[in-house]
């Protein structure tokens, strides 16, 4: 079995522009989430739109030689669709799905989500809690960090849900229709017991995100585990 792990980015992010180029532990955002999440276990790609606006995103990524791929703009569905019948994908293969504004997910995290997916033969395993609210209370119920995200699923669940989904928030959000069609779901959160209690957010997505995110990459090493950033704070909160 192949597993893939696709990162999705874009540079016209609405809420906050160009946030891909964001300078984080020296490096752009979507070059250190890609670094983070690459892993010996899995193809690492960066999937981005076609449209102009991410011309500058695959030019860097190209400069870097990080394998990227360019797919449509807001049917983002249809961006992984394609892209994994491009790698050739069998139907039995694994896909992780990461956002390229949560850096904190890394490959150890990944390593463990991997294990946790095969002994249990789920359809889907999502790292957060109710991942398609993201309820704040509930991720504080959970103790589960907002932006300690990932996502796996079979390619076989992605072509079946890409071949007949017209809904324009299931096809910007990826995986809705997955979820709701599987049989067998896992949470992470119910696997690994991390007990925050604390409201700010690892997954960039304001200005302030992004100053709090950055200034903890400034005080640990940009490759330290996912464990260890947060055993950081925590501490530093207490």
């Amino acid at each position: 079995m192949k597993y893939v792990t696709i990162i999705q980015t874009r540079t016209a992010s609405s809420r906050l522009p160009a946030k891909c180029f964001l300078p984080v532990a020296n490096m752009p955002l979507v070059i250190l989430c890609a670094k983070r999440a690459s892993s010996l276990f899995a193809e690492t790609w960066v999937a981005i739109s076609d449209h102009e606006s991410d011309d500058l995103l695959a030019n860097y990524l190209e400069t870097l030689k990080i394998p990227y791929f360019r797919g449509h703009l807001t049917n983002v569905l249809n961006r992984f669709s394609t892209l994994c019948l491009k790698l050739s994908l069998n139907p039995d293969d694994t896909i992780i799905r990461l956002t390229g504004d949560n850096p904190l997910v890394d490959s150890k995290f990944l390593e463990k989500m991997k294990v946790i997916w095969e002994n249990y033969n789920f359809d889907y395993l999502s790292a957060q809690p109710d991942y398609l609210s993201l309820q704040p209370d509930n991720l504080i119920k959970y103790g589960w960090p907002k932006g300690l995200s990932a996502e796996f699923f079979k390619a076989e669940s992605l072509y079946a849900i890409n071949s007949y989904e017209t809904d324009e928030y299931q096809k910007e959000h990826v995986t809705p229709g997955i979820k709701k069609y599987s049989k067998r779901l896992g949470q992470m959160a119910k696997f690994e017991k991390l007990c925050f209690d604390f409201k700010k957010s690892y997954s960039i997505d304001t200005l302030e995100d992004y100053l709090y995110v950055a200034s903890l990459f400034q005080k640990v090493d940009w490759n330290e585990s996912y464990i260890k950033k947060l055993e950081y704070e925590k501490n530093r909160l207490s």
